[in-house]
């Protein structure tokens, strides 16, 4: 091959390499630009609401106008719109708590329990984020968790400096473990409230209500159970005569049936007949059982039902333009 063919094929290559070499500086500038431009559109959102020019107030009173429309996502979502674009401003906390709030009324409970403690985490020690531990409470009740509600309340307790805040806890553990039929670890709860907060929550004639715990009228499973061997025995002993009249007579008529089915030598029907009856006797059984602790539940609720404070103070916290409001109701 000749030298000048040599050339001509090497020279391509060489050329290629020059060029690559010169675009590494335009390409890295190039790379460089798009980064920053990624950078910056980080921040944009930051600023969005300046340059849009929404001023704090608007976008708090639509919020506001949306929760109290009772448009709660929406609220939601403009709440926490406004944390986003004013994380300083001093309504923050309070927008925040009405943002967990909304979604506690759409009983997106496990929602309201992320949005309470993002809150509790991005302005801790602050009134609302106080409230929010409560509310954190309130959402794991509602979810059937009483463990977790009580584990948050027994935090609340143990790292209140406020002793309003203290005795709030203690009253609100008194709650859930009666409503969890727990008369000795409530009366211990109410028990602990400070003698200055006492009045607030009507200790004294709770105690006097609950020292009144035998009069409540209740009846034995177990004893319902073996009452049944007499079919509607046990529907009887607890209170569903309806239920009792109405188990007898068909126990009895399947029995009567099955009887004169084999005297009759009709041995197939009377299996049936009597397969049917057992079922129904055994059926009968279980149902008084369960009858009786019906009943049990029944009288426990309305004897807590009477308690003196038993018409709860909610509160709530809710973010006004020109203020904020902590209100609460109580029926009288």
């Amino acid at each position: 091959m000749s030298p000048r063919l040599k050339a001509a094929r090497v020279a391509p290559s060489a050329a290629g390499t020059v060029r690559l070499r010169r675009s590494l500086p335009v390409r890295a500038a190039g790379m460089a630009l798009i980064c920053a431009c990624l950078f910056s559109g980080l921040l944009l959102p930051k600023a969005g609401a300046s340059q849009l020019g929404l001023s704090p107030e608007a976008v708090l009173e639509f919020a506001r106008e949306n929760f109290d429309n009772g448009d709660y996502r929406t609220a939601a979502i403009e709440f926490k719109r406004f944390v986003h674009f004013f994380p300083d401003h001093r309504r923050a906390p309070e927008a925040a708590y009405q943002a967990g709030a909304a979604y506690f009324h759409m009983k997106r409970y496990a929602r309201a329990i992320d949005a309470f403690k993002k809150l509790t985490a991005q302005f801790g020690g602050t009134e609302p984020a106080t409230e929010a531990r409560f509310m954190i409470s309130r959402c794991h009740v509602k979810l059937d968790n009483t463990r977790d509600a009580l584990y948050t309340l027994e935090r609340i307790r143990s790292e209140a400096k406020d002793s309003y805040v203290r005795d709030r806890a203690y009253y609100r553990i008194g709650r859930i473990r009666l409503d969890s039929q727990d008369i000795a670890g409530a009366e211990a709860a109410f028990e602990s409230i400070s003698p200055k907060n006492r009045p607030d929550f009507q200790v004294e004639k709770i105690l006097a209500h609950l020292d009144r715990k035998d009069e409540i009228s209740t009846r034995s499973p177990f004893l319902s159970g073996v009452l049944s061997i007499v079919p509607g025995g046990g529907y009887l002993y607890a209170g569903r005569y309806r239920e009792a009249l109405t188990a007898f007579l068909v126990t009895a008529g399947l029995a009567a049936a099955t009887w004169e089915s084999f005297d009759e030598d009709l041995y197939a029907l009377g299996g049936i007949t009597g397969f049917v009856g057992l079922g129904f006797y055994g059926g009968s059984m279980v149902g008084s059982i369960s009858s009786a602790h019906k009943y049990n539940r029944k009288n426990y609720r309305e004897y807590i039902d009477r308690l003196p404070s038993n018409r709860r103070a909610p509160l709530s916290l809710e973010v006004r333009p020109e203020a904020v409001m902590l209100s609460f109701c109580y029926r009288f």
